[in-house]
């Protein structure tokens, strides 16, 4: 059980507002992640990326949605 503010959506968007102002400021959170038409070497260039702006270690609890439609 974890308690905290619902936030995140879309991967790529999320990652694309990092820097920016309207990055959202959570701490103790609950990051949701999910995209689409994503290769798998995109998604884990994307969650390093969250990773090394310190944006995971701040949260209580990710949850991943589905990623999906991607094609080889």
């Amino acid at each position: 059980d974890a308690e905290g503010t619902l936030w995140g959506g879309n991967l790529a968007m999320v990652c694309a507002l990092l820097g920016t102002p309207f990055f959202p400021k959570v701490d103790g959170g609950l990051l949701f992640l999910e995209d689409v038409n994503e290769h798998p070497f995109r998604i884990e260039r994307m969650l390093s990326q969250l990773l090394h702006a310190g944006v995971l270690d701040r949260q209580k609890a990710i949850l991943f949605g589905q990623f999906n439609r991607y094609q080889l």
